[in-house]
């Protein structure tokens, strides 16, 4: 089974603070063109909880027009769950091939809570709706919640970014070709994971095809780890691969330490 890589994708902004539709369109179009299989906007990398309802609709918008008939999986969170099935449908309408969001954030729910949380996305859309584990972010979804996420409520895969070897290895041993990875320390280590679907990576905004090679078996992981130390120096995976690409930032996500995001590799995005 082929391993797919997603493009977790980032948000540029205009000097005033909007969300810049040219430059996210021209990024798009542009990692598409290096061979990314999909995208997924809005997400964690797109700093999905700093967005309004009307800019998520933006975002989507955007990326589903200039994929250039590569799937897009947005992420349809919004603290209302009306309000997240309606972007589910909206996306759905324009020709997203699934969406995918969090649990319900900050505070701690149940169980039961979060899956008439997903129960509510899945029967607003016939696309398939993908579930997503960030423990360091929001409540986590244990082993026995995937399976009833999974199983019982047949939901069509989970995004998994809790970096755990054995848990991860475990759900793809039990879902083989519905778990997708996120985390970039995990490119080119599918060998190691067993049957998982693909990554989700924020690295590939700014080195797709770094990140394609390491996917595909021949990439440099020297090259990865020192790259990935640098971007977390600079400001994150956000911050430092938008100011590095020269995408817009907008407070409070715009901390980027220019030292380290100096250090960062050429990339291929337009001029440096």
């Amino acid at each position: 089974m082929s391993v797919e890589l997603w493009v977790a994708n980032v948000t540029p902004f205009t000097p005033g603070g909007e969300v810049d539709r040219s430059a996210l369109a021209a990024h798009t179009e542009w990692l598409a063109e290096a061979g990314i299989h999909g995208f997924a906007p809005a997400g964690t990398t797109g700093g999905f909880l700093y967005l309004s309802h009307a800019e998520r609709r933006v975002i989507h918008q955007t990326v589903l027009a200039h994929a250039c008939g590569r799937p897009v999986i947005p992420c349809v969170w919004d603290p209302l769950p009306a309000r997240a099935a309606d972007l589910a449908r909206a996306a759905e309408a324009e020709g997203a091939a699934a969406v995918f969001l969090p649990p319900p954030l900050y505070h701690e729910v149940g169980d039961d809570v979060i899956l008439r949380w997903y129960a509510g996305i899945r029967d607003a859309v016939s696309i398939p709706v993908m579930a997503y584990h960030h423990p360091q972010t929001h409540n986590p979804l244990g082993a026995s919640l995937v399976s009833r996420l999974l199983d019982e409520l047949g939901l069509a895969a989970l995004k998994d970014s809790s970096c755990a070897d054995d848990r991860v290895r475990g759900l793809a041993v039990r879902w083989p070709g519905r778990i997708l990875v996120g985390g970039d320390g995990y490119l080119g280590r599918a060998a190691d994971l067993g049957a998982i679907r693909g990554h989700i990576s924020g690295l590939a905004n700014g080195w797709p095809h770094e990140a394609r090679a390491l996917v595909e078996g021949h990439g440099d992981r020297a090259w990865l780890q020192q790259t990935r130390a640098t971007i977390k120096a600079a400001g994150g995976t956000a911050n430092a691969i938008r100011a590095h690409l020269g995408l817009g930032l907008r407070a409070p996500l715009n901390r980027v330490v220019d030292a380290p995001r100096r250090r960062l590799p050429a990339h291929r995005y337009g001029t440096q």
